[in-house]
């Protein structure tokens, strides 16, 4: 299961299996959040670089309830993974999504810093506007028994790093945040990006939001005849615009 999570106030806001999903839902109904986690519940380093105390807030977030006192990091981030891959994921419609996408990219060449708080529909092409704020999801705490499992099982499920084979200056993991990400090695998002500093570096690098939005509507329409979907493109152009400009 792919998820994305907000940081500043550690609440799950998007789960599903499509990562492509959770990246335009995350786009559509998380516009002004500064810094959000994507991962991944399959990989062993899920939720690897949050410390416990971020892992129990994620928890008591998500679910009411606290960890059992003793609980290591590993079983918690066990835990965690296995609450999120038995929630049931949301209804969505990728091209409907990508035309509720296109719909907030109209609204924000009108209004580049427009204060509306969108929220997918199923069965539409046009998003909700509904008041600000965070959309968090909730499930029920995990049972006895997984707590159980997940406290026998989580040293083989999740990577334990050696810390004599990892260099001393071996940067930091770095977390994903929709402030300004790195560009990922693979998947379409290295030629998003590397379409769109072409565009823009042939265009005299404009600054102005409503200029790079021009840009982006005709970076979107290239990119898509490079197979490319728009709501792949949206996402991935989203990101490498505050990375850009901030």
């Amino acid at each position: 299961m792919h998820i994305a999570v907000e940081l500043n106030e550690l609440k799950l806001t998007h789960y599903h299996a499509d990562t492509r999903i959770v990246a335009g839902l995350a786009y559509l109904e998380s516009l002004h959040l500064k810094d959000v986690l994507f991962d991944n519940t399959a990989s062993p380093t899920f939720l690897g670089h949050l410390t416990s105390t971020m892992l129990r807030h994620l928890y008591r977030n998500t679910c009411g309830k606290d960890f059992p006192e003793g609980m290591g990091e590993l079983e918690m981030r066990d835990v965690l993974a296995t609450l999120f891959d038995r929630m049931t994921p949301p209804k969505v419609d990728r091209d409907e999504l990508e035309a509720q996408i296109d719909h907030v990219l109209y609204e924000l060449e009108a209004d580049a810093k427009t204060g509306k708080q969108f929220k997918y529909v199923h069965g539409s092409l046009v998003p909700n506007v509904l008041d600000g704020g965070l959309f968090p999801l909730t499930t029920p705490p995990a049972s006895a028994a997984v707590l159980a499992e997940s406290a026998q099982l989580a040293p083989q499920r999740r990577e334990v790093p050696a810390a004599a084979t990892i260099p001393a200056s071996a940067p930091k993991p770095q977390r994903t945040s929709a402030a300004g990400p790195r560009v990922p090695s693979g998947g379409a998002r290295p030629i998003i990006w590397a379409h769109a500093d072409k565009v823009w570096e042939e265009a005299g690098k404009p600054t102005l939001v409503s200029d790079v939005l021009v840009l982006r509507k005709r970076m979107m329409v290239e990119l898509e005849e490079q197979g490319i979907k728009k709501s792949t493109s949206s996402t991935a152009l989203g990101d490498w615009q505050k990375a850009r400009l901030g």
